[in-house]
């Protein structure tokens, strides 16, 4: 063996057997099971606990990675999600920022809004809040440590991935009323729903009423074969709820059988039962097309059967006329 190589060999034997390692450590003060955490080298000529490779006096560079859900053991990741409106954590992980955990710092930006972070020395590089705008954007962390010879500063970029809030199914809080008219009446139905992006839509036996998509029903000149039940769907991504609403549309009121007898003018009034009929006369002629003006009501008489036998003992003299009304 060539004795000048003897020194070099030695030297080579003697630092692959004792190296200079560094022991890894973590802060108890800083490192409580669900908050964040530094894992810190300390340079020490002691028996190595680990594969880390280093240079005698050189600083570990830091390395920023992330958990979610405040998840201690969860897996490391570089996407952050959360939803509008529901709580959001997101713990900045972050190895070999130095000792000092009074001398960390953190920070994120920019974060979406309703999220912050501690950007002061000893912050835990927690960010937290309640997200209020969706949207996917990417966010520079940055964590350190202001000890000097410590691994200086790390960055990384991690994207955020904020969902829209889910939508509420629709409620009714104010349904259709139930209506009696007249026919030849115009009638409307309205309901009233709280929740967002809602549709709505009218049925009547069975059949989707074209064009009714809105709060508001209206139904014109309405005749007795459309009396039945009014059903509106209100829908929106998350449900549907329904109310229904009756219409009755009374047969319009007919007069018969005008008479004459001993004196008295009588005819015969036919509509719908349990209701008052309401008889009116009008005497000049020239007001006649002014209806309902100068129409002078006579009776009013509920009637059970829907038949009413009107009997004029003192007429008028000369011309008059007659009609029939529902009254209340």
């Amino acid at each position: 063996m060539n004795t000048q190589k003897v020194p070099a060999l030695l030297l080579a034997i003697a630092l692959q057997v004792l190296p200079v390692c560094r022991v890894g450590l973590v802060n108890p003060a800083v490192a409580p099971s669900g908050f964040a955490f530094v894992l810190r080298w300390l340079a020490a000529a002691t028996v190595s606990l680990g594969a880390f490779h280093a240079v005698s006096g050189a600083s570990v560079p830091a390395k920023i990675t992330g958990v979610s859900n405040n998840n201690p053991l969860g897996p490391v990741s570089l996407v952050a999600t959360g939803r509008v409106g529901s709580a959001f954590s997101y713990r900045i992980d972050v190895t070999g920022a130095g000792m000092d955990s009074d001398k960390a710092y953190w920070n994120a930006v920019p974060l979406p809004p309703g999220l912050t972070i501690n950007t002061n020395l000893g912050g835990n590089g927690f960010i937290t809040g309640t997200p209020t705008v969706a949207g996917t954007n990417q966010v520079a962390l940055t964590a350190g440590n202001a000890t000097p010879n410590t691994g200086g500063v790390t960055h990384t970029n991690v994207t955020f991935a904020i969902q829209a809030a889910p939508e509420s199914p629709p409620m009714i809080v104010g349904p259709p009323m139930s209506q009696t008219v007249q026919a030849g009446a115009n009638v409307s139905f309205s309901v009233f729903a709280t929740g967002a992006s809602l549709d709505y839509r009218w049925v009547f036996a069975e059949t989707n009423l074209l064009g009714a998509t809105n709060s508001t029903l209206l139904l014109t000149n309405v005749q007795p074969a459309q009396s039945g039940s009014y059903t509106v769907f209100v829908t929106n991504s998350a449900g549907s709820s329904s109310a229904s609403a009756t219409l009755t549309v009374n047969p319009p009121l007919l007069l018969a059988n005008p008479r004459w007898a001993n004196g008295s003018f009588a005819f015969d009034v036919t509509g719908p039962a349990q209701t008052n009929f309401v008889i009116l006369t009008l005497t000049n002629l020239a007001l006649i097309s002014a209806n309902p003006v100068g129409w002078t009501p006579i009776l009013t008489n509920f009637t059970a059967d829907g038949t009413l036998h009107f009997t004029n003992s003192t007429p008028p003299p000369g011309m008059a006329f007659y009609r029939a009304t529902l009254g209340p």
